[in-house]
C-alpha cells in the first residue's frame, strides 16, 4: 500500500536568500533518489521557513520495482538434441539455479540462443531511504556553508532536528550527530511538536502559529500589512523583492506600524528607502502620493509586546537617519567637482591604479564612443564622467553601512543639489545601470554612454588583474558586467564596434590589447539571445562580429524570414562541391562560361551583388535574406543541367569560381549551410 512521505530538516535560523534554492535542491535530490530506485510516488510539496527545509511527497510505494534482467546462454543449435536438452544448457541453467523449462529462445547477433529470465527484487522504500538521505542532506547546494562543533558534515546551519515519516513509521537515520524521528520543534521557547503523520504536517505545524508554506506565509504579511494601512489610512509602497526576503526570514509573522521623525523626510528619499529596507527590512508608506514617516515591520514573535518592538523599530531606525542626516551635512560642505583631487588617494585596485586614473579612462571612452550615438551633449557627458566616482569620497558612502549600496544615486543627489544640469545628475545616478538581470537600463544618451564605458573598464581591468573567470567563479562581476554592455547594446539599438573602444582601453591602461574580452562580450551575447529563444543553429550560423547589434538584426531576420530551406539547400549543395578544393580563384571568366545555365546565374550574381551591398549598408538584412532567395532557382538549376566538373580545366575553374562567388554572397550573410 503506498504512503506519504515526510522529510523536515531543522536548523538555526538559515539566511533568507538560501532558502529557496536550499529547497529546491533538496527536492530535486529527493525525487531523483526515488525515480533512480525505481519507487513511484505522487505529487511533491515543499516547505521552507528560517528554521526547517520540509519536502511532502504523496503515494509512495513502499518498495522498488523488481528488475528484470535477461541473462543470455549458448546457442539454440547446441543446446537440444533430439528435444531434449544438451550438456551446454543443463550446464547453463544449473549454474543459475534454474531448470531448463525456464529458459526461452531470443535473437541475439542474428542468431537464436538460450536465455532465462532472473528478477532481482526491489528493496523496501524505507530501506533505501535510511542509507540515502544523509548522503542526500549532504548534498544541498548553498552559497555558503559551515562546520560546526566536532561534526564533520558541512551545512548553511547547524542541524537540530530530523522529522523524517514513511506513513506512520519513522525512518531512522542518523547525520551530525543528530538521529531522524518524529519530533519537531516549534516556536522558540514552546514545546516540541509530535508529527504522527505526513499528511498532518502541515495543519500541526499551523496550529502551533507556524506557516511552513511561504506562499501562505506571504499572503498572512499580505494580509496584516493591509488591516494595518487601512486603519491609518495610508498605503505601503509594495516592494516585492522586499516582501520575498521578509516572508523567509519569519515563520510566524506578525506585521507592526512604526513612525521616524518627520523631520527627516527632508532627507533624499533614496536615503530613506535605504535606511528603511536595506538594513531593517521595513516598509515604506505614503498617503495622497507622498511619502510618510509611517513604516512597517514583520515580527517574528507572535507573543511579543507590540509597543516594545515598534519601539524599539523607531529607535534603530531614527539613529540611522539620525546617521544619514550628519553625512549630508557634511557631505554638502564641499562640492562634488573639488572631490576630483580625493579620488586621487583612493584605490581603485592596486594593480589598476586610482579612482583617479579610472575616471580619466571613463572621460576619455565615454567620449569615444559619442562617436556612433547621435544627440550627446559632449560637454554635459564629459562633466558627468569627471563626477561619476566623486561620491565614492562622501561620508555618506565610505561610512554609512547600507548607504554605501547607493553609489551612483548618492552622486546625482548631491549634484542636483549643487546645482548641476539635470543631464550631469541622470547621467551619473544611471551609470551603474543595470545591476543584476531585469534591472532598468539607463534611459538618458549621456547615461547610456557612462554606463557603457564603465562597464567596458571595469572588465579589461578584471580581466588585467583575473584573467576571463571561469564557469563557477566571478570575483570581480566580469560576467555581469558583459551582460549589462549586451542588454544596452541589444535593448537600446546602440551599433557600436567594441573593438575599438576595448583597444582604447587597452592603450589607457598602458597594457596590450586582448581580443579575450570581445570573445567573451560575443559568449555572453550568445546566451542572451538563447535564452530569448533563438534556436542554438541560428545563433552559430551568424558570423562573429565585434558588433553585437549587427549579429542579432541577422538572427532576427532569419527568425523572421520563415521558410528558408532553398538558400540552406543551395548553401550546402554549394559547399558540397567546394569542400576540400584549394586555389579557387574567386573572379569569374566570362570567356569560360559556355552553358546557360551559367552565363544566367552570373548576370543575376552581379545583379544580386549590388542590391546586397545596399541592403548590408542600410542594415537591411530580411531584404538580403530575400535577395539571397531570389538566387536559388538559378542555383539548382546550374545544378540540374551543368557539369561542375567539366573535363576541360579551363571550364571547370570558372565554374568553381562561379560557386565561390556565389557562395560569398550567401557568407556575407550567415554560413546557412549549417542551418537545419
Amino acid at each position: 500500500m503506498n504512503k506519504n512521505l515526510l522529510l523536515e530538516i531543522g536548523t538555526e535560523e538559515i539566511p533568507a536568500p538560501y532558502l529557496e534554492p536550499a529547497i529546491n535542491s533538496l527536492t530535486r535530490l529527493l525525487s531523483n533518489c526515488l525515480r533512480d530506485n525505481l519507487i513511484h510516488f505522487g505529487n511533491i510539496r515543499s516547505f521552507y521557513t528560517p528554521r526547517r527545509l520540509s519536502v511532502f511527497i504523496e503515494e509512495v510505494s513502499p518498495k522498488a520495482e523488481d528488475i528484470v534482467n535477461m541473462i543470455t546462454g549458448p546457442p539454440k543449435e547446441v543446446s537440444f538434441i533430439d528435444g531434449n536438452p544438451a550438456p551446454p544448457l543443463i550446464g547453463f541453467v544449473r549454474a543459475h539455479n534454474m531448470q531448463p523449462t525456464d529458459v526461452k529462445v531470443i535473437q541475439k547477433g542474428g542468431k537464436e540462443v538460450i536465455a532465462i529470465e532472473k528478477i532481482e527484487k526491489g528493496c523496501t522504500t524505507r530501506e533505501i531511504l535510511e542509507n540515502i538521505i544523509p548522503s542526500i542532506i549532504k548534498s544541498i547546494e548553498f552559497p555558503r556553508s559551515m562546520r560546526w562543533e566536532s561534526t564533520r558534515v558541512r551545512f548553511a546551519r547547524p542541524i537540530r532536528w530530523i522529522v523524517c515519516l514513511f506513513g506512520k513509521h519513522i525512518v531512522r537515520f542518523k547525520i551530525a550527530g543528530v538521529i531522524s524521528d518524529r519530533i519537531s520543534m516549534g516556536l522558540r521557547g514552546e514545546k516540541c511538536i509530535t508529527i504522527d503523520r505526513p499528511s498532518n504536517y502541515e495543519n500541526i505545524m499551523e496550529s502551533r502559529r507556524i506557516i511552513p508554506d511561504s506562499s501562505k506565509r506571504m499572503k498572512e504579511i499580505e494580509r496584516q500589512i493591509k488591516v494595518i494601512v487601512k486603519k491609518n489610512n495610508i498605503a505601503w509602497l509594495i516592494d516585492n523583492e522586499l516582501l520575498k526576503e521578509v516572508t523567509n526570514m519569519v515563520e510566524s509573522p506578525i506585521a507592526i506600524i512604526g513612525q521616524f521623525d518627520k523631520s527627516y523626510l527632508s532627507l533624499p528619499q533614496d536615503v530613506i528607502r535605504a535606511a528603511l529596507k536595506g538594513h531593517q527590512r521595513y516598509f515604506w508608506t505614503q498617503k495622497a502620493g507622498k511619502k510618510t514617516n509611517y513604516f512597517i515591520s514583520v515580527a517574528n514573535n507572535p507573543d511579543g509586546d507590540k509597543d516594545i518592538i515598534r519601539k524599539g523599530n523607531e529607535r534603530v531606525l531614527n539613529a540611522r537617519l539620525e546617521d544619514a542626516e550628519f553625512y549630508l551635512q557634511e557631505d554638502m560642505k564641499l562640492l562634488l567637482f573639488k572631490r576630483l583631487e580625493d579620488l586621487k588617494k583612493m584605490l581603485y585596485d592596486i594593480k589598476l591604479g586610482t579612482l583617479y586614473d579610472k575616471t580619466r579612462r571613463l572621460t576619455q571612452l565615454s567620449l569615444l564612443c559619442t562617436s556612433w550615438i547621435s544627440g550627446v551633449d559632449s560637454k554635459t557627458l564629459k562633466r558627468a564622467a569627471l563626477l561619476s566616482k566623486t561620491d565614492l569620497t562622501t561620508n555618506m558612502i565610505k561610512d554609512g553601512k547600507e548607504f554605501t549600496k547607493l553609489e551612483g544615486i548618492i552622486g546625482a543627489e548631491y549634484a542636483s543639489r549643487q546645482g548641476e544640469d539635470n543631464k550631469v545628475v541622470n547621467a551619473i545616478r544611471e551609470q551603474y545601470l543595470p545591476k543584476f538581470p531585469d534591472d532598468c537600463l539607463p534611459h538618458t544618451n549621456e547615461g547610456i554612454l557612462l554606463s557603457l564605458a564603465d562597464k567596458i573598464d571595469s572588465l579589461v581591468g578584471g580581466y588585467l588583474v583575473s584573467g576571463i573567470p571561469s564557469s563557477s567563479k566571478d570575483p570581480r562581476a566580469m560576467k555581469r558586467n558583459a551582460n549589462g554592455i549586451v542588454r544596452i547594446i541589444i535593448e537600446k539599438s546602440i551599433s557600436i564596434p567594441l573593438n575599438e573602444v576595448i583597444r582604447k582601453d587597452f592603450k589607457l591602461y598602458n597594457r596590450k590589447y586582448s581580443s579575450n574580452i570581445i570573445n567573451f562580450i560575443i559568449q555572453r551575447y550568445k546566451q542572451y539571445i538563447l535564452d530569448k529563444g533563438v534556436e542554438n543553429d541560428v545563433v552559430m550560423a551568424v558570423h562573429e562580429t565585434d558588433n553585437i547589434l549587427i549579429m542579432k538584426m541577422i538572427a532576427d531576420a532569419i527568425v523572421g524570414a520563415g521558410d528558408i530551406q532553398e538558400i540552406i539547400f543551395a548553401a550546402k549543395r554549394i559547399n558540397n562541391i567546394l569542400k576540400g578544393i584549394d586555389g579557387i580563384k574567386p573572379k569569374v571568366n566570362e570567356e569560360y562560361l559556355v552553358e546557360t545555365e551559367e552565363k544566367k546565374l552570373y548576370l543575376e550574381i552581379i545583379k544580386t551583388e549590388v542590391l546586397l551591398d545596399k541592403s548590408i549598408s542600410k542594415k537591411r538584412f530580411s531584404d538580403s535574406i530575400t535577395l539571397l532567395l531570389g538566387l536559388t532557382s538559378y542555383i539548382n538549376k546550374l545544378f540540374d543541367a551543368v557539369l561542375i566538373m567539366s573535363p576541360d580545366k579551363h571550364i571547370k575553374a570558372n565554374r568553381l569560381s562561379l560557386l565561390y562567388h556565389t557562395s560569398s554572397l550567401f557568407e556575407r550573410i550567415a554560413d546557412f549551410k549549417n542551418l537545419h
